[in-house]
């Protein structure tokens, strides 16, 4: 790593001579120049051991340290017991040896749950994790199963209604159409519920407990339905996704114990769609334009200069020196306009503006449908590589929001968002009993109170 840094930080000191008096693209070359500048000082203050930072910074409580799986496997797909335990317990295993204590939560790999982890996450003392955002309404939905016709037959008609229901969710999520998403989706699901309802229990009594739950879902998905991605300004600063179903702003709990929390549809839309996501503003720095491609193409001189940065056998490769950027929707790459740094990190404050006030109105709504009775959270998780791998400004954007959240809270009235992490939340809110996720697997989305960021291990965003 530190022969890597080294080779850019030269790299970057030859491309503020080569641009020389450009206006366009010397500004972008000093950037590159400080900023490998700064990495490999950090780099050498640290002495090159990463994970003794991290560990450093969670003891001083400042960031919250949870496992994945061992190879990132979609464990709903695992159907040998000893194969999934092994994906678990060589995880908590390998957290154990490099950070001293045993994790608390995991990051299920694209959001993939099945009861068949429950006596595994129990005995793992593994307390958490992260779901999609149908999965809280598949697991609500799941909890009117088994009850039976009030006709007194042995069948089971709400169990079929309600797995449609969970269908039609999960194919209404992540949806890209142009159209309303998820609203046909959701009507199916509605349709389903109600052809459901009307039923009583299995037991003799006369009440009808899943006509209320599947009510309330209904209610629920009108609520999320037909709203569309907007831009709350000409220029994009802003930016809102649809609202997923079922969201209560708290977690539920799986039959072991386990705190389940949904990843909040309308945070991840602003953050992470190719359409209406920051990252798709043309201001910033467009991804695939870059000198590792761009030089040399016909050899000579620009080829001699570029080749020593790309793979000995001459491959091409990203250097990390990128000149454009994004510029528009559907820009092809050589009508791509020069990157402008000041504009973009203009744009990375005002985006983190409005995605602080899209939460407090958020929570606002969140707080009026529980009554106030406790503090709602909203669930933040990103895959670590789209801040400053896709997403240049990210870095920017997750430090003007975190500092802006600290401010706000000073001089905020009404709503107080707190950032928080998810085991802080699940110790000081207990989780929501009422439904279970017994027996519903829970799979990702097709691609791909207080805020609750958190970082996901993989994933890439599409092209913008």
């Amino acid at each position: 790593m530190r022969r890597h840094l080294v080779r850019l930080s030269e790299l970057a000191d030859r491309e503020v001579l080569r641009v020389w008096g450009d206006p366009n693209f010397t500004p972008p070359a000093a950037m590159y120049q400080v900023r490998y500048k700064r990495l490999l000082q950090f780099y050498s203050r640290i002495e090159g051991d990463l994970i003794a930072k991290l560990r450093s910074l969670r003891d001083a409580g400042c960031i919250e340290l949870i496992t994945c799986t061992a190879t990132h496997a979609f464990l709903p797909l695992i159907k040998n017991t000893a194969a999934l335990r092994a994906q678990l317990e060589t995880a908590v295993t390998e957290f154990r040896r490099y950070f001293g204590s045993s994790p608390a939560g995991i990051w299920l790999p694209e959001c993939g749950y099945t009861p068949a982890l429950e006596p595994h996450l129990q005995e793992l003392g593994l307390r958490y994790f992260v779901v999609d955002a149908h999965a809280h309404a598949c697991a609500r939905l799941s909890a009117g199963a088994g009850m039976r016709a009030s006709s007194g037959s042995d069948e089971e008609p709400g169990t079929d209604a309600n797995a449609n229901a969970c269908a039609a969710l999960r194919a209404g999520t992540g949806s890209s159409s142009d159209d309303e998403p998820g609203t046909d989706a959701n009507a199916d699901a509605c349709a389903a519920l109600r052809a459901g309802t009307g039923m009583r229990a299995s037991s003799s009594s006369d009440d009808e407990p899943g006509t209320d739950a599947n009510a309330d879902a209904c209610a629920a998905l009108r609520a999320g339905t037909g709203m569309r991605a907007s831009s709350s300004s000409d220029d994009g600063a802003g930016a809102t996704g649809s609202v997923g179903p079922l969201l209560t702003g708290k977690p539920l709990r799986t039959p072991g114990g386990a705190c389940a929390f949904a990843r909040d549809s309308e945070a991840s839309a602003q953050v992470w769609s190719a359409e209406i996501g920051y990252p798709s503003d043309g201001d910033y720095r467009d991804y695939y334009r870059d000198i590792g491609y761009d030089l040399g193409s016909e050899g000579g001189a620009e080829w001699d200069y570029i080749k020593p940065y790309v793979l000995p056998d001459g491959k091409r490769i990203h250097t990390g020196f990128k000149y454009y950027r994004v510029t528009g929707p559907g820009v092809p790459g050589d009508a791509k306009a020069p990157y402008r740094p000041d504009a973009a990190a203009l744009k990375a404050q005002q985006h983190a503006e409005h995605f602080i006030a899209a939460r407090a109105e958020q929570l606002r709504r969140l707080a009026a449908q529980s009554g106030g009775a406790e503090a709602p959270v909203i669930v933040c998780p990103y895959d670590a590589e789209l801040f400053g791998h896709w997403w240049h400004e990210g870095p920017q954007w997750l430090e003007a929001v975190l500092r802006g959240l600290a401010a706000t809270r000073s001089r905020t009235t009404g709503v107080v968002v707190e950032t928080t992490t998810l085991g802080s939340y699940a110790a000081a809110y207990p989780a929501d009993h009422r439904s279970g996720a017994s027996g519903v697997e829970l799979g990702p989305r097709r691609l791909r109170g207080s805020l609750a960021p958190a970082a996901e291990p993989v994933g890439a965003p599409s092209a913008a």
